[in-house]
This record gives C-alpha cells, structure tokens and sequence, in this order.
C-alpha cells in the first residue's frame, strides 16, 4: 500500500555522503556523514535503518548526531562509529525505513570504503614445507591358484604373494573372506610362509562344492610389517566338478516319488558327492537322493512332516563343519 504523502512527494535520496564510495585509507576515527535531499524524520534514523558493517569487526555500533544549523538543516547525519579494525571493509546501508519530515521514504542507498591499515606488520610467511614422503602401497605380486582358473581341488590352499612383508596380526577373519556360490562362507586358516615373510596361506576347512564358484576378497585392513596400506583385491576361480562316466556324459533321468516343488543339492553327508533333496508335490514329504556312480541315482531317504514344508536350505548350524538341513513351514 502506498501512503497519500508518498503519491504527492517524491521519495528522499542520498545526495552526497563521506567517505566516498571506494575510498581508501580511511582514518579509523573518521566519522560517516550522509545529505539527504529533504529534510528527515529523525527518528526513523537508527541503528536498524542506518547499518554500518565491518568485514572483521561484524556490525559496527556508534552515535548518531544530526545538523540543523547553516546548510543542509535537518539533511544531514553523521554517525561516529565506535570502533573499526585496520584495512577493513566497511559497508553503510540505508534502508527504506528512512523517511523525510514529510513521511517520504529513503529509495535504499548503501557505499562502502576501507579503513587505513596503519602501521600492521606484514603476517609472517610459513617456510615451505618438506614435501611428503610418498609412501610405498603394499601390493600383491602372485596369486596361486590363478584367478579365473577352473578344475581346482576341493581343498586347494591359496597363496598370495605380497610386494612387503606382511602383518599377519592384521590379516584375519574380517579382512580374508573366501566364499562360495552354492556352499556359501568358506571357513579358512591363515599362515605366513616362513620362507620369506611376504606369502599368506589361506586354508579352506572344508572342501568347495563341485564345479562351484570360489570369491576371495582381502579387504583394504590388511597392511605390512611397516605399516604400508593395501588398496584391497578381490578375484574368482571355480573348484573342479565331478568327472564324468567312462562312457563320456549323458544324460540321467531320476523317477522321483512325486511331483517336485523345490530341489536342493548338497553335499549332506561329507562324500564330495552333493545329494539331492526336493520337496513332494503333497508339500509334506522330503526326499534325500544320492548318487552311485556311473550315472545311478538312489533314493536315500524320505521323510513326512505334519505340517506344509514351504522352502528347504541347508547350512551349518551347529557349527560342527557338515551341513544341517533347514525346512521352511
């Protein structure tokens, strides 16, 4: 809304002010006079309308004193700051808040200058500094077997070779995983060739399925003997799968006792030789197949729940290294 004085005067400007804008070396003491082109309400002039701020010192307090005598009566302000910091940058806004005696307001006005940097000793300048000594990453120089290999053994010890001898304390079970993809976590030892220092031995505790995918991943906790840091490194090989009957490979059907929901294949009894367990179509049955050899297959075992089995798994739970199967109700 816009009052009926402002639609009949025109709004007051800033006609002249001291220190100019962009002045430099201002004295510290001087202090900051503004003319306006009419006469001002003086009490609309205040610490809220008539901002001084310092880049160093933040929002600088003083005294407002107003002329009304000679020229410019009532047109001219001077405010003396309290206090403003050597060489800085000193900002004066003038909002609109600002109104002449005839209720016009201010059009907002701001300057800026910078204070005298006065006798300020120069900050002393820090030597360069020594460059840092690049430290030397620990890395791997062998692996064994080779990533990407096949038709490895069921217990085939990994090595790695390392560029440094390495901190066995910081190689564990939380920085050497071996996994596989049907068998799942693969516990393992771990032992330093005494030879040289710079091997680690990583010793499955249990055979690999056959023909599965074996990860390895040593996790970047590992370092050396003298503390160098080791980027981390994962690879991949696949452990032998079963050899085929003498007469080459063929194909082998199985009668089941009944439709099949879910198969599962396992090695449930420690042989080498995965089993084959499914879920009867009745839903309430487990049958447990196992290989002969030579293309036969036999049914081990069946047995019924009273309740729908919805999902088989197997795993070690008891932790007693042979896997327990788990049902799904």
């Amino acid at each position: 809304m816009v009052s009926c004085s402002e639609t009949l005067s025109p709004r007051i400007t800033v006609v002249d002010h001291s220190p100019p804008d962009g002045a430099e070396n201002v004295s510290p003491d001087s202090a900051i006079e503004v003319i306006f082109s009419y006469k001002i309400n003086r009490n609309s002039v205040h610490a809220d309308s008539f901002v001084v701020t310092g880049e160093q010192s933040g929002s600088i307090s003083g005294d407002f004193s107003f002329h009304n005598e000679g020229r410019n009566p009532d047109r001219r302000v001077a405010f003396q700051p309290g206090k403003m910091e050597p060489n800085e940058l000193v900002t004066v806004e003038l909002s609109s808040s600002i109104r002449s005696s005839a209720g016009t307001s201010l059009e907002a006005f701001s300057f800026s200058f910078r204070v005298d940097p006065g006798n300020v000793e120069p900050d002393p300048v820090d030597p360069e500094p020594e460059p840092p000594v690049e430290a030397t990453p620990l890395t791997i120089t062998s692996i064994t077997p080779a990533p990407f290999a096949t038709g490895i053994h069921p217990l085939q010890v990994i090595e790695i070779g390392f560029s440094d001898f390495l901190n066995l304390s910081t190689a564990s079970r939380e920085t050497v995983l071996v996994h596989g993809a049907v068998s799942g976590h693969v516990a393992v030892a771990l032992q330093s060739r005494t030879d040289d220092g710079q091997s680690l031995r990583i010793i499955p505790q249990r055979p690999y399925a056959p023909g599965e995918k074996i990860s390895i991943s040593l996790l970047d906790g590992i370092s050396s003997i003298t503390g160098d840091s080791f980027a981390g490194c994962s690879f991949t090989f696949h452990a032998v799968a079963f050899e085929p009957a003498e007469e080459g490979r063929r194909a082998v059907n199985y009668q089941t006792n009944g439709s099949v929901l879910q198969m599962l294949a396992i090695d449930l009894d420690g042989d080498s030789q995965p089993e084959t367990v499914h879920i009867n179509e009745d839903g309430r049955a487990i049958e447990v197949i196992t290989y002969l050899g030579n293309g036969t297959f036999s049914s081990a075992m069946t047995f019924e729940v009273d309740q729908n089995i919805l999902s088989i798994a197997a795993s070690d739970v008891d932790m007693d290294g042979d896997y327990d199967l788990l049902l799904g109700l």
